[in-house]
């Protein structure tokens, strides 16, 4: 998979302090797109689609949306990273032995298979943020993923929903 060049300047802290009021702000987070893949899958009629965002660990709980929901299905997948100083790919600190393109081989399996067996048409955005390791996990920018995941919707129509639920049309 071809991946932007990584500047390895970009991070984020989930506060910013301004030092002449010592006032603490929130930040908006500065997420990557790191790859994409959109459903080839034709939807009739009406169509609602269910809007997710998640963390890599609960791309199971995307599987049972997906075969659950005869409806589009857009979901962000988020991942923090930190700069790699030998100049590589970005380090992922919660995964010690995987690497930003295991994890892109796997959501394409994933997709694939999803394409297959699933009764969605899935659109998946997978998105990396830069991270101070200190904070790590840092803050979960769970209204940027769900924006994000807005940005790619198809339909007139949509519904945001946790990727711990499961939906079921009527």
């Amino acid at each position: 998979a071809l991946l932007p060049s990584w500047n390895e300047k970009r991070a984020c802290t989930p506060y910013t302090k301004d030092e002449t009021s010592n006032a603490v702000t929130d930040y908006f987070p500065d997420l990557i797109e790191i790859h994409a893949w959109k459903s080839r899958k034709e939807i009739e009629g009406n169509s609602i689609s269910l809007v997710t965002q998640m963390s890599t660990e609960r791309i199971p709980n995307l599987e049972d949306q997906c075969l659950s929901w005869p409806d589009r299905i857009v979901a962000t997948i988020y991942v923090p990273m930190t700069a790699n100083t030998s100049g590589g790919l970005p380090l992922l600190p919660g995964y010690s032995r995987t690497t930003l393109d295991d994890m892109i081989r796997g959501i394409d399996s994933f997709h694939k298979y999803m394409e297959t067996i699933g009764v969605c048409a899935l659109d998946v955005i997978f998105l990396g943020q830069f991270i101070k390791k200190p904070d790590f996990p840092g803050a979960y920018p769970v209204n940027a993923l769900r924006n994000k995941a807005l940005s790619f919707v198809r339909t007139e129509l949509s519904i945001h929903v946790n990727s711990d639920f499961l939906v079921t049309p009527l």
